[in-house]
């Protein structure tokens, strides 16, 4: 599998190029010179936990929403962070996206103020995936639980 637009070679069993948020493809088309030098690569990609629901099913919904509009969010399931180890394990419903789509997501989902001020504030920063603190934009690790932050 390859991605079209880097051309990454992936193992079978890979869909996406992680990268460039593309499709992978069988075999890659010839490549014309002229058009690689045009070809922009992608910036990265800066993910941020938007909005939280309490069963999957909203959850569900919001992300049917947002890929009606062809934004892309994934559904995150987590334990909140102020969950006792002696209770039953509760869940979460995270969507998660690229904050530099917020002002666009505010219009579909409802304006969440703190991640449109997050996508437009230079060094701003963003809340961990796996614990929810807050983080530096520039942190390649959570500094609470020592997750690592990918572009």
């Amino acid at each position: 599998m390859f991605c079209p637009n880097c051309r990454d070679e992936f193992r079978q069993g890979f869909t996406r190029c992680g990268r460039c948020n593309v499709d992978l493809v069988e075999e890659l088309p010839k490549e014309d010179p002229s058009d690689r030098a045009a070809a922009a690569p992608p910036g990265p990609v800066r993910l941020a936990e938007y909005c939280g629901y309490f069963s999957l099913d909203e959850a569900r919904s919001a992300r049917d929403r947002l890929r009606e509009q062809r934004i892309r969010s994934d559904i995150v399931v987590r334990e909140p962070p102020d969950a006792s180890w002696d209770e039953p394990v509760r869940e979460e419903y995270w969507l998660r996206v690229d904050i530099s789509c917020a002002r666009k997501i505010a219009a579909v989902l409802g304006d969440l103020p703190e991640v449109e001020d997050a996508a437009e504030e230079e060094g701003a920063g963003f809340a961990c995936g796996d614990c929810g603190q807050k983080v530096a934009a520039d942190e390649t690790f959570c500094p609470e639980c020592g997750a690592r932050f990918d572009d």
